[in-house]
């Protein structure tokens, strides 16, 4: 079995995944969470790449574990990209040759570098280039045609860029671990690939994940990953609500979230008082009163959500929610947002972080674009690789 290793971060942690590679089918076989510490309201890029870099001996150690367990070593990383870091651009290039021709593996990838070089920055390289539709003398493919007979050729493409100082310490910090980085993946298709790594055969379905800081919507339409924005619920919107409710400090309502917030009815109908330091005094909080708080702000939060970013796309499309993130690490989570959100749209659930959804597109990265089957992931990416 080959495994190889997914790392993903969020505002708070970095999440560490291990997928197993069997008759070219992959499986979760583990997934750990470092946490950084204290950083509440820390959205800046920077100062989470630097805790990063401050969590590098953990994931080391946490890579070497699984190699004693599985008596194997994990040379291959997937990382995927934070959403600020990574800017999309939706893009078309044409090209017209002298007289008819073939079109060969040749043109198509010349036009996509010209492309490249005619949309990104001086201080941009690009991760991804997805050509979403290709045009041959007028007539339109849902896939690059090589080998057609055409004068004309146009290509309508989606390009995943990333400044070049993230992209080098991207590299520099797999290096540091000894470990080789083989694929920095956009954040919007890391989430995408979490529920469908064979491919996205329905266009009416959107992913809700459900982040540390935000909560963030992304879709998938004419060939196209996209992202319809954010809206700022997480685990920090339903910490501030807890002490704002609770008359108590942020970072006592951020250990109760950890600790003690479930949704299980049962579990917390009959918990009991727990004391907790709040400044200088304790104060008494009844847990039965704090779940059935968290549990009636995140369903009301989440019917905006929804209202404000997903409803209206129903008027025409009979659309899918997917949920995913953090929120499902909390016991009978996937039983309250069943029993909450199935009136008006069709829950699916994912537990797992993006770590696993970046590896999932490694290893699928050709059919989860367009080809809808699956192929031998490292002989056929390394003769198909000029197409993507």
């Amino acid at each position: 079995m080959k495994i190889i290793c997914g790392v993903g971060l969020d505002s708070d942690a970095v999440f560490v995944s291990f997928g197993g590679i069997t008759n070219n089918k992959i499986s979760l076989i583990a997934e750990r969470k470092i946490l950084f510490g204290d950083v509440l309201y820390d959205k800046d890029l920077n100062s989470s790449w630097d805790k990063l870099v401050s969590c590098v001996d953990a994931i080391e150690d946490i890579i070497i574990s699984e190699e004693k367990k599985y008596c194997t070593k994990i040379k291959d990383i997937c990382f995927v990209l934070p959403r600020d870091a990574c800017r999309i651009i939706y893009a078309s290039k044409s090209c017209v040759f002298k007289s008819v021709k073939n079109v060969s593996v040749k043109d198509i990838k010349d036009l996509k570098k010209s492309l490249e070089n005619e949309k990104l920055q001086w201080d941009e390289a690009a991760i991804a280039h997805f050509v979403h539709s290709f045009e041959a003398d007028g007539n339109s493919y849902p896939k690059v045609q090589a080998g057609l007979w055409a004068k004309k050729i146009v290509i309508n493409s989606e390009i995943f860029s990333v400044k070049t100082n993230i992209y080098e310490k991207a590299i520099q910090i797999m290096d540091s671990m000894g470990r080789r980085l083989v694929s920095i993946v956009p954040y919007e298709y890391a989430v995408f690939s979490s529920f469908y790594p064979y491919g996205f055969k329905e266009n009416n379905t959107i992913v809700v994940y459900i982040g540390y800081t935000d909560t963030n919507f992304i879709f998938f339409e004419r060939n196209m990953v996209k992202s319809s924005g954010s809206v700022p619920l997480g685990v920090m919107g339903v910490i501030d609500a807890i002490s704002e409710e609770f008359s108590i400090n942020k970072d006592i309502a951020a250990e109760i979230f950890s600790l003690y917030v479930n949704f299980d009815e049962k579990r917390y109908a009959s918990a009991k008082n727990i004391s907790v330091k709040n400044g200088d005094y304790f104060v008494t909080v009844n847990m039965d009163v704090v779940n059935k708080f968290v549990c009636d702000f995140i369903k009301r939060s989440i019917d905006n959500m929804l209202a404000d970013n997903v409803i209206g796309r129903m008027a025409s499309e009979n659309v899918k929610v997917a949920f995913m993130g953090r929120f499902f690490e909390k016991t009978s989570a996937r039983d309250f947002f069943l029993g909450n959100f199935n009136d008006f749209v069709s829950p699916v659930f994912n537990s797992i972080s993006l770590s696993f959804g970046g590896i999932l597109f490694h290893v699928y990265s050709l059919s989860v674009v367009k080809n809808g089957y699956k192929m031998i992931w490292h002989k056929l990416i390394n003769i198909y690789k000029e197409y993507f």
